[in-house]
This record gives C-alpha cells, structure tokens and sequence, in this order.
C-alpha cells in the first residue's frame, strides 16, 4: 500500500447484518486521512505488508465499488478463484524441489553407493511424487470446474488446502535428501521452506478452507 496509487478497503456499513453488512471502497492512496501506519515484515524476505490508519477519512459514493453491504461478495469470490493459480503455485515449487532431489539421490554416494539406492531415500522421494500428483490433480478438478461455469469454492479451498501443505512436505523432504548442503543459502529450498509455510495461509488460512468444505458439505446442519 506505501507504493499503490489506490486501494480496496473493505469496511463494515451496516454492524447488525454481520457479513452482509459489508461494503467495498476503492480508495486512493492520497486520500486526506490515509496513512500507511508501518512496514511489517514478513518471512518472506523480498515482499512485505503494511498497516493502514484511517483517521477521518471520508470516500465519496461514487468509490463503491458494486453495492453498498454487498462487498463480502466480493471479497469472496476473489478469494476462492485467486485459490487455483494459489495451489498451482504450490506445486509449481514441489514439482522443482522434487526435481533437485531425484538429480541429487542418483550422484551423491554415501558409502561407496548411490543415495538412491537407499530405502529411506526412495520412499521420501515416491512420498514427494505422491503429494505433488494429489495435488496437481485436485488443482485441475477446481479449474475445469470455474472454466464451466459450474460451483467450485468447495474445490478450490481443498486445492489451496492439499496443495500449500503438500508443497510444504516435499520441499521438507527435498531438504532432508539433501543433508546439510540443503539447509544452505547456495539452494533455493530455504526461500522454498519459508514461502511454503506463509502459503498456509494466504488466500485464506487452511483452517477456514476445512470449514468452507465442511459447511459445503454438511450444509445446515453445521453452525
């Protein structure tokens, strides 16, 4: 937000409708009353995120963006189509680490023998290949599904769900494949590590993606 021109703030208008009490703004950045409060942070160590301050800040009607109390909408169907390139960016980092493991088991020798003539190497390595086709294949369901047209959220929540914690798992394994070399900065399975763990929970914390497919499932009788 320190570097955009506008943005989206998503405000309550109406506290006794609950979720259909909120409402969009676009916002521009040079606003009377913005303030970009603070940098924070994250794990990631190229990107980072902001704190805003609003202080008397008023935006005109003409800055809604859709209806007034009909933002959740939006910010809902943002996030559950933004959830399919989420978990294909998550395999994306598993099928590469994947890749670096396998080259690296067939050359590196322990005791005048390849690692991957090692049990213990081979299963981390099918584990890998499990997850990242699990992955690939829930990933594919929830696009085929928003390509037609037809409900896809509960698909698309378990994708980012399979597919951030899975790419977790591989890059793990990667790293351990590759012993003490792979816990160096000369590999990218740090950077990987950390980013897959913020992935967890971006685009919505895994967490909430069990519920929206347990709610989708179950459907009223879950509170």
């Amino acid at each position: 937000a320190d570097k955009a021109d506008f943005v989206l703030v998503f405000a309550r208008t109406d506290a006794s409708k609950g979720r259909d009490g909120v409402t969009c703004f676009i916002v521009d950045t040079n606003t009377k009353g913005f303030h970009v409060r603070r940098v924070v942070h994250t794990l990631r160590s190229s990107h980072y995120a902001t704190e805003l301050q609003f202080e008397d800040m008023r935006v005109p009607n003409a800055n809604i963006l859709g209806e007034v109390n009909k933002g959740f909408a939006i910010a809902n169907e943002r996030l559950s189509r933004q959830r399919i390139p989420y978990a294909a960016a998550c395999i994306a980092v598993a099928v590469k680490a994947q890749e670096l493991a396998v080259d690296y088991a067939k050359q590196r020798e322990t005791f005048g023998a390849p690692l991957a003539s090692r049990q213990a190497i081979q299963w981390m390595i099918v584990d890998n290949e499990i997850d990242i086709r699990t992955s690939l294949w829930l990933t594919l369901d929830a696009a085929h599904k928003a390509d037609r047209g037809e409900p896809y959220r509960m698909e698309a929540g378990i994708a980012k769900l399979v597919a951030s914690e899975a790419g977790g798992r591989v890059v793990d394994r990667a790293m351990q494949i590759h012993g003490g070399y792979g816990m160096t900065k000369d590999l990218p399975f740090e950077r990987w590590y950390r980013e897959m763990r913020i992935r967890r929970v971006g685009e919505g914390p895994n967490e909430v993606q069990r519920h929206i497919v347990a709610r989708d499932l179950l459907g009223g009788s879950l509170r």
